[in-house]
């Protein structure tokens, strides 16, 4: 009798356990992010011979970490579909640089500066969500727009694409995109987030694609 009372009572204990965790996933259906990523440009950034020129003294690189917003709305306890808006801006320049196209020679300062924004929509699968914690995997598809703006020797804003493909050279990583649209695809091998209030939370991503490797996050739900 007492292994059955005993058996009864933990069946009664997990019953309840799981009804407060689905009603607890049930008032937090919308989940709002602000996610902080390290990016290529900022791994690049740490790279030499950045710049393709004739001359070049005081090459440079600097990228600011990608900064997003990200809403997601949870239609099953294990699955939610969201849309994510990101940022980031890279500067390439030198303090003194000669560089020859076709007929026209730039002598002086420079500086490239790229400015990306992304916007997609991402699946999420949830998973050992305790109200607490949620783990999740996914995948983001998006659209890049990087828009380019050189400034070589003068004030003025010079956007000739080859001069721009000779400032970049062999750089791989930035595809000499200027003012380029294309689509972005995203894996989410693993994040969690954790609420230490219940509707404030922390959580991070461990990604592979644009526009974010590894991102921290604060988490809103409601």
């Amino acid at each position: 009798m007492m292994n059955k009372s005993i058996l009864v009572s933990l069946i009664l204990a997990l019953c309840l356990t799981s009804v407060a965790v689905n009603a607890q996933n049930l008032d937090y259906k919308s989940t709002f992010s602000t996610p902080v990523g390290l990016n290529g440009w900022q791994i690049v950034a740490l790279a030499d011979d950045i710049i393709s020129a004739d001359t070049v003294i005081g090459a440079y690189m600097k990228a600011s970490p990608t900064l997003g917003l990200s809403y997601d709305l949870g239609l099953a306890k294990w699955f939610s579909l969201g849309l994510q808006f990101t940022w980031n801006r890279g500067r390439i320049g030198a303090d003194d640089l000669t560089v020859t196209v076709k007929d026209k020679a730039y002598t002086g300062a420079a500086e490239l500066n790229l400015r990306r924004l992304n916007f997609g929509f991402r699946p999420l699968f949830h998973y050992a969500n305790n109200g607490r914690f949620d783990c999740y995997s996914g995948f983001r598809i998006g659209v890049n727009y990087i828009r380019t703006k050189v400034s070589v020797g003068t004030e003025e804003d010079i956007t000739d694409s080859e001069l721009i493909n000779r400032l970049l050279g062999n750089n791989w990583l930035l595809n000499r995109n200027y003012r380029n649209v294309r689509p972005t695809i995203q894996v989410i091998p693993f994040g969690m987030r954790w609420y230490f209030t219940p509707k404030l939370g922390l959580g991070f991503e461990s990604t592979a694609g644009a526009t974010y490797f590894f991102c921290a996050q604060l988490t809103y739900r409601f």
